[in-house]
């Protein structure tokens, strides 16, 4: 049995696509490159947390590269907040592992959630 690859920043689309609705965005800006297989994957599995989390709900998510970290931005509408309070803990441990940081907004019916991963070169 093949194993697939491991995700990557470039299978967000499908991501999305496959978890909510047609009006879910992804926007990328800066210089997209090849970051460490590790970071990759966190990157991935960050975004993956939280949409899941904001389940059947638009999302927006901003993926920026940058010389020194990977921002991801994610932003929906909240249905059951303890969800997403378990997702975020979990984005957490994601940025932990790359000495990122996590900065949670959570309003009424909204949360925004932005994570740094720092990057070499």
């Amino acid at each position: 049995m093949a194993l697939a690859p491991a995700p990557t920043v470039a299978h967000l689309d499908a991501l999305l696509a496959r978890h909510h609705s047609p009006q879910s965005r992804l926007t990328v800006s800066g210089d997209p490159r090849s970051l460490p297989a590790t970071v990759e994957l966190s990157a991935y599995r960050i975004v993956e947390y939280l949409v899941t989390a904001l389940a059947d709900r638009p999302v927006q998510v901003s993926i920026r590269f940058d010389d020194e970290a990977l921002e991801i931005q994610v932003q929906g509408t909240v249905g059951r907040g303890s969800e997403v309070r378990a997702a975020v803990a979990r984005v957490r441990e994601r940025a932990k592992l790359h000495a990122g940081s996590v900065d949670v907004k959570l309003a009424r019916g909204s949360a925004r959630v932005v994570a740094q991963l720092p990057v070499l070169g």
